[in-house]
């Protein structure tokens, strides 16, 4: 599982960058439904729920799968623009490589943060706030 999230978040680096233009074009599709149902399924709620009726929302299955997929999906989507960006306007070697570094693991620790209070609010909503 760590093999895998390291290589999710710190990808082999090929010359072309075909690699890195599939992964922020699959992540972009993933996204567009996984918003859509955000909005579909959020927005008749707004306003209308309290607190614990949230957390019993999010405690369903498929919501809370539904949540966890955004969570990466955005992170992911997140990273590879951004890395796009400091690749693009820090023309330095090594400044490029610490602000990867620096952007790769503030991503990996936003992206666990995330996870971590959507998994307590899904698992345990008894012990929320």
């Amino acid at each position: 599982m760590l093999r895998f999230l390291f290589h999710v978040f710190f990808p082999r680096n090929d010359k072309s960058g075909r690699a890195h233009w599939v992964a922020q074009r699959v992540s972009a599709c993933a996204l567009l439904p996984l918003y859509g149902w955000l909005l579909l399924s959020a927005l008749p709620m707004a306003g209308k729920l309290h607190y614990n009726e949230l957390l019993a929302w999010m405690g369903e299955p498929f919501n809370a799968v539904m949540i966890v997929l955004l969570i990466y999906f955005s992170m992911r989507h997140m990273a590879l623009g951004m890395e796009v960006i400091i690749d693009d306007y820090i023309a330095h070697p090594t400044l490029n490589r610490i602000a990867l570094l620096v952007m790769r693991w503030s991503t990996l620790l936003l992206a666990l943060s995330v996870l971590t209070a959507s998994a307590k609010i899904i698992f345990f909503p008894s012990f929320s706030l």
